[in-house]
């Protein structure tokens, strides 16, 4: 068993064949990228790669929680928010509610793998380019962005220093690179690099 290992995980539809599962191999400090076929079981896939390899964090990208609204119904707060977390409004992220059977499914998965230990963080990629990246020349996720030209962009530049000593793999797509950001973030929450948003009774998103 591999001591101190994360998962960072781009979640996606069940059967779509986008979810991804990126770790460090550390025998060789590569970085591992797994990716579900189309029609295959991404949760079944998840909980299988979980109890084969014991991550012993994984950060996700999928909402982990719902508003307070639905948590604390008597709560005193006299307009409550039933669409958005604080931690949505803070990272601009859509709702839990709007993402609908994809969040339930990420309850119920963090549901099962707490049971094994195993600790899950909600995280947000999309979020961590633009807080810590923070670079408008470098194109995430449009028509112009070139998945090689953006990994190489974070090799050189803003994660220098914490990718040195870690092989990269080619990555294929942008659920890929999804993933390999959830790591990172999951790897930043090990050296207490990280960034907490929202609020700790409702749902926090890590960076």
């Amino acid at each position: 068993m591999q001591k101190n290992l994360f998962f960072g995980i781009d979640y996606g539809s069940k059967l779509a064949g986008t979810t991804t599962i990126c770790y460090q191999n550390q025998k060789n400090k590569t970085i591992e990228i797994l990716q579900t076929q189309k029609n295959e079981d991404a949760d079944k896939f998840i909980a299988q790669k979980a109890a084969e390899l014991h991550p012993q964090i994984i950060f996700i990208d999928a909402p982990l929680s719902l508003p307070i609204a639905y948590q604390n119904p008597n709560a005193e707060d006299p307009k409550p928010n039933f669409f958005y977390r604080q931690c949505d409004t803070e990272t601009q992220a859509m709702s839990p509610l709007f993402l609908g059977g994809l969040t339930a499914r990420a309850m119920q998965l963090k549901h099962q793998l707490q049971r094994q230990n195993i600790k899950i963080y909600e995280t947000y990629p999309a979020f961590l380019v633009k807080k810590i990246i923070n670079d408008p020349t470098v194109a995430y996720k449009t028509k112009t962005a070139s998945v090689h030209d953006f990994i190489n962009h974070l090799k050189k530049t803003t994660f220098n220093e914490l990718l040195t000593d870690i092989q990269c793999p080619v990555m294929d797509n942008w659920h890929q690179v999804d993933g390999f950001l959830a790591w990172i973030s999951a790897y930043r929450f090990s050296l207490n690099q990280h960034i907490c948003l929202g609020n700790e009774q409702e749902g926090n998103i890590f960076i």
